[in-house]
């Protein structure tokens, strides 16, 4: 029987993502929209990556990258979330630490993120511990399938 440890290293997609109050209630705040995409990458030697992205952004009406109104722009940077570095699983207490080497908002970098996990076969949920977003405490709901597994 593999670890946990072992079961997490991998490729996982995201099948939803919510936000709720600590109560459990569901809260709409829209931060990744009505089909938010993801992936979610652990490597057997520690590494981690997350890229969560609103798939209903802004198109940037010119090709050029660096030619994006004020709007466009803030679509593009409000729907969207990545960061990278380490992480280590506390088996015994049910969570993965993330260690945020370089993350979209610069804020974050240098963070230790703590995620409970639940893992039912290729279905894993992530939850976050309460934090306040938008002026509301909540926590974050986080539901991934696994697409590939690394060696």
């Amino acid at each position: 029987m593999k670890s946990i440890t072992e079961q997490l290293i991998g490729v996982w997609v995201l099948e939803s993502c919510e936000s709720r109050r600590p109560n459990g209630d569901i809260i709409d705040v829209g931060m990744w929209g009505k089909n938010p995409d993801g992936h979610l990458v652990y490597t057997p030697g520690g590494h981690m990556t997350v890229h969560l992205m609103d798939t209903d952004r802004l198109h940037f009406a010119k090709d050029d990258a660096r030619s994006g109104t004020i709007e466009e722009i803030k679509s593009m940077f409000e729907g969207y979330n990545a960061y990278f570095g380490t992480y280590e699983v506390n088996e015994d207490e049910g969570y993965v630490t993330h260690h945020v080497k370089r993350d979209l908002i610069p804020n974050f970098e240098g963070q230790a993120l703590k995620r409970f996990f639940q893992l039912d076969g290729e279905i894993l949920t992530l939850r976050t511990p309460v934090y306040v977003f938008a002026g509301e405490e909540s926590y974050s709901l986080i539901v991934w399938r696994k697409v590939e597994t690394l060696q």
